[in-house]
């Protein structure tokens, strides 16, 4: 028997649940085989290792992620009076949402054996190009402040965010949620980064 399509996605909806919530040591093959109503069998016919699924479904969570970047990249390129905060605040809920659904030690076990060094940066770029984008437009618009380096505070952005999204002390020290770490995260970097008159008019 051949690898079939249909099956494929529904071992991959499986996995996603399962090793997203569970981490990868977390979750056998046999019980992936189970909740997708397969046998062990047809399972290897269509992911030839418990490897070979892990990778598959990167592939695709990268490919989500990475088309939802480029989606903010186009429209920042085609629309002049795009919103630049409610952008930037989509950016964070989406950082946000992706932190909701991949949990430990899912992400520490990606770290460390399956992200390729190669889709990391190819990510962070795409975060980087964004935030630029924005910075510049904000700036020539006279809602974000000229009186500091781009180059600077792209790269503080990026680790500041890149840190609160791998890490989960900070919530769970204070027994608050992802999405109050975040909040707190973009008032301080947006608020230190617009104008005056930008702060009064969005309440940051």
């Amino acid at each position: 028997m051949k690898a079939n399509k249909e099956i494929q996605t529904k071992i991959l909806e499986v996995a996603r649940k399962k090793f997203f919530t569970l981490g990868i040591k977390g979750v056998t093959m046999d019980e992936i085989a189970a909740e997708s109503g397969i046998g062990k069998a047809t399972l290897y016919e269509n992911f030839s290792s418990k490897n070979d699924l892990v990778e598959e479904l990167i592939k695709v969570k990268v490919y989500e992620m990475e088309t939802y970047l480029n989606t903010i990249t186009e429209k920042l390129k085609e629309d002049e009076n795009l919103d630049l905060i409610n952008t930037i605040r989509m950016l964070i809920d989406f950082g946000d949402k992706e932190l909701r659904e991949m949990k430990e030690p899912f992400l520490a076990e990606v770290k460390k054996f399956f992200f390729p060094a190669s889709d990391k940066l190819r990510y962070s770029s795409l975060i980087k190009s964004i935030i630029k984008e924005i910075i510049h437009r904000g700036i020539k618009d006279k809602i974000i402040r000229s009186d500091c380096n781009i180059n600077v505070l792209i790269e503080t952005i990026i680790l500041i965010v890149e840190d609160i999204i791998t890490n989960r002390e900070v919530a769970q020290k204070y027994n608050i949620s992802s999405s109050e770490v975040m909040d707190t995260i973009m008032k301080l970097i947006i608020g230190g980064l617009l104008t005056e008159d930008t702060r009064s008019k969005y309440s940051i």
